[in-house]
């Protein structure tokens, strides 16, 4: 169908001539219309799919079967002279007619703007390879004031210093060259090697190389490089400070250092003065020397290794101590008698670890005592000189020799040694033996059933009697008791588990019952601090608190994915799980707040302290515990030639082990770990 060109005489009204009367039924795609009322002449090309909201005068609608069919304002020309065209711009053809210069605003004006050509009354030209953004009438501005940037610049006389340039129209190749005020750069020459430029106070510097000095410093030239060494017999003329690292002496074949430092840290220079008194001197140590202050020593004196750790002793007394022999005259004859053991072997009963590490305290010689031990060449003779001989008489004292008899000491491999011993009655005492206690709460609710559940008890298996009390908060109002399971199938509780059944109500409207149940156990662990709460998922509020130091497979089969953690009751969709696990420091600080001092009052429980003084810190995100803890006994064990066997004492040896079972407890998805915070 052929477009169709339309005139009307008004814009919108919907009246005789009024564009927006056509109907929309007959109009199609690219039609036009041309409307003049009287003052502007209106050109509109029809859209057949604009479908864009009525906003005269750039957009009409028909009135009638409009659709998405819109009169799309091209241009106007009022009576005046002005021709307002819409953003699609002022269309030029081009030299061939095939395609059109389009120029229209790039941009949102906030006003109408001027764009004016002068020409000068004659023809010009622009050319643009590109788009420019002019500044000024250039790419760039190029007046006085103005930076410039070219891509070259030819000139044709040198460009002065005062312009930024050198003055000089070559420069020599290597050279060095040198400031002369505002004229040319004056070059120095060309440096040979190890050459440096060295100035001159008010004139030109020259080139020259550093020199040494004998027995000091040698220095050696080279292209691009300058090395300064030490000779070998360097000659230090005042003082040679070295860091702490030390002063490095290679050893006779030159494979390691013999590194001499200060040992710590000195208040005020202090001098090391070794004195060889005009000879040749030779100072061989066999371990540490400590000295407490001068040490002199007369002519030559060999100090034996085990003489080393006699040195310091001021008396007889003293150097029994030295050796291990702190007993009395008495003890030693009740203990060995007639000793035959070698040196090694003294030095094991004496403990003499580190022998050849000696103290001599501040004196300037040794004592006259030291000097008759530190030349005896065997410990026999030792023993004689500070008057404690082998198998001496009764009553004296001296070193027993080893033996089976019962005037004989105990050697180390005897067999006496290994024999079972059964502790007597009340050998092992209440003290000795290590126990922790845990405790769970349950808080009731307000009616005549109340509420109670399940929980699983802290140690399980290893566990004592446990221990309850009911929080009354008013009077004849909390009603509380626990019992053991109380007939419950639960699948958090399906292995065996040391399991008690709580239940608290109270009549009081604005009170809460809680009933607790502690109980003490038996172990040899508590590496991580377990407080577990359940709380309700919407209000928030508390409904159980555990505590213990060991988690709550303890005892209660060992299994942290059967036992993961002790509310039998707990419900996903009501509850929210949370644990908790304080350092040392901050149970210790709860346990002491549990004591009350008043004896008419009991004490706390650390449930009630961390229900009392402490919450949840809402904003607190630690890490779960990613350490091994102790879940339990093993069931069995292997014996020393790798035999499985029962961990019972009815099935295994003397000197069979039972080590705990240590896991590291995964943690369930379910569970949010917190800290806690003081009120």
């Amino acid at each position: 169908m052929a477009l169709k060109n339309y005139s009307a005489t008004v814009l919108t009204g919907g009246g005789s001539g009024a564009l927006d009367s056509i109907d929309g039924t007959n109009l199609q795609d690219k039609d036009s219309c041309i409307v003049f009322d009287a003052a502007t002449f209106y050109f509109y090309t029809l859209d057949d799919d604009s479908g864009a909201a009525e906003s005269s005068p750039d957009v009409i609608s028909p009135d009638a079967n409009a659709g998405n069919k819109r009169w799309l304002l091209m241009a106007s020309l009022g009576i005046g002279g002005v021709i307002t065209l819409a953003n699609t711009g002022l269309h030029l053809l081009d030299s061939d007619a095939t395609h059109d210069l389009i120029i229209k605003p790039g941009s949102n004006l906030t006003a109408d703007r001027t764009l004016t050509v002068t020409t000068g009354d004659a023809d010009r030209t622009i050319t643009l390879s590109g788009n420019p953004t002019l500044a000024d009438w250039f790419d760039q501005t190029v007046k006085a004031a103005s930076s410039p940037t070219f891509a070259a610049l030819t000139l044709t006389a040198d460009l002065t210093v005062a312009n930024g340039g050198t003055g000089a129209s070559t420069l020599t190749d290597h050279g060095i060259l040198l400031g002369s005020g505002t004229g040319a750069v004056t070059p120095l020459g060309v440096a040979s090697n190890g050459q440096l430029p060295i100035g001159t106070t008010g004139a030109d510097p020259t080139l020259a190389t550093l020199t040494g000095t004998a027995n000091q410093i040698t220095v050696t030239n080279g292209a691009g490089a300058i090395t300064l060494s030490v000779p070998a017999n360097l000659l230090i003329p005042t003082v040679l400070t070295v860091p702490n690292e030390g002063l490095h002496i290679l050893d006779t074949n030159a494979s390691h250092d013999l590194v001499l430092k200060a040992g710590s840290d000195l208040t005020a220079d202090r001098i090391l003065t070794l004195t060889t008194g005009n000879a040749d001197r030779t100072i061989t140590l066999g371990g540490n020397l400590t000295l407490g202050g001068n040490l002199t020593v007369a002519g030559t004196t060999t100090i034996s290794a085990f003489g080393a750790t006699l040195t310091d002793d001021a008396n007889a007394a003293t150097a029994l101590g030295t050796l291990g022999l702190t007993a009395t005259a008495a003890e030693i004859n009740s203990g060995v008698d007639g000793l035959t053991a070698t040196a090694a072997e003294i030095n094991t009963i004496c403990d003499g670890t580190n022998l050849l590490t000696f103290t001599v305290p501040a004196s300037t010689t040794i004592s006259a005592f030291a000097k008759t031990v530190v030349d005896d060449a065997s410990a026999s003779a030792v023993r004689t000189t500070i008057g404690c001989p082998s198998d001496p008489a009764a009553g004296t004292a001296g070193l027993r020799t080893l033996g089976t008899t019962a005037v004989k000491a105990c050697a180390g491999n005897d067999a006496r040694l290994s024999d079972t011993r059964t502790p007597p009655d009340s050998g092992v005492t209440q003290a000795k033996l290590k126990t922790s206690q845990g405790a769970v709460s349950h808080t009731g609710t307000m009616g005549v059933t109340g509420s109670g559940a399940h929980y699983t008890l802290p140690g399980g298996e290893y566990g004592f009697y446990p221990q309850t009390k009911l929080n009354i908060v008013f009077p004849n109002y909390t009603i509380g008791h626990a019992q053991i399971m109380d007939g419950a199938t639960s699948t958090n509780h399906s292995s065996y588990a040391t399991v008690i059944s709580l239940y608290a109500r109270t009549n009081y409207e604005n009170s809460t019952g809680i009933i607790y149940a502690q109980q003490r156990y038996i172990t040899s662990s508590g590496e991580v601090y377990w407080i577990f709460v359940l709380r309700d998922k919407i209000t928030k509020q508390t409904i159980s608190t555990y505590q213990a130091p060991d988690h709550p497979c303890f005892g209660n089969g060992g299994k942290p994915s059967l036992v993961s953690h002790p509310f039998g009751n707990y419900d996903e969709t009501k509850h929210e799980l949370i644990v908790i696990n304080p350092t040392l420091a901050e149970i210790e600080q709860m346990e002491l707040e549990t004591i009350v001092d008043d004896e008419t009052e009991p004490d706390k429980d650390l449930l009630e302290i961390i229900t009392e003084n402490y919450e949840i810190d809402e904003n607190s995100n630690p890490a779960w515990p990613s350490k091994p803890v102790t879940v339990g006994l093993p069931k069995h064990i292997k014996d020393k030639t790798g035999k499985k066997i029962l961990a019972d004492y009815r099935f295994m040896g003397k000197n069979d082990v039972v080590e705990p079972v240590k896991k590291v407890i995964p943690k369930p998805s379910y569970i949010k770990c917190k800290s806690l915070k003081r009120k």
